[in-house]
């Protein structure tokens, strides 16, 4: 490697070959995972809020959390957590 490669940018040379993922696409897939996370969670952070001291933090908790319920219960893939959890757990 010369000098002069040596100094251009990392990320100037990964575009010479046409390696890595454009920025764009990494936000999308990072968006995406975490709208599937707070799905596949969804039921359960609604069931830990439901848990709160009540007061004006159970409520919004309560809201916030309820659209995501609502989406994971309706669609089923609350089970999906369900069925990890069950590979997860150490049996005795």
């Amino acid at each position: 490697m010369s000098k002069e490669e040596h100094d251009i940018d990392i990320g100037d040379r990964r575009a010479a070959a046409n390696t890595g993922i454009p920025f764009r696409q990494a936000l999308v897939v990072f968006f995406v995972f975490y709208v599937v996370a707070a799905l596949l969670n969804g039921r359960a952070i609604y069931e830990e809020a439901s848990r709160r001291e009540y007061g004006p933090v159970r409520t919004a908790w309560m809201t916030a959390t309820a659209p995501l319920n609502a989406v994971a219960t309706r669609t089923g893939v609350y089970r999906f957590r369900r069925i990890f959890e069950g590979w997860l757990e150490d049996e005795p």
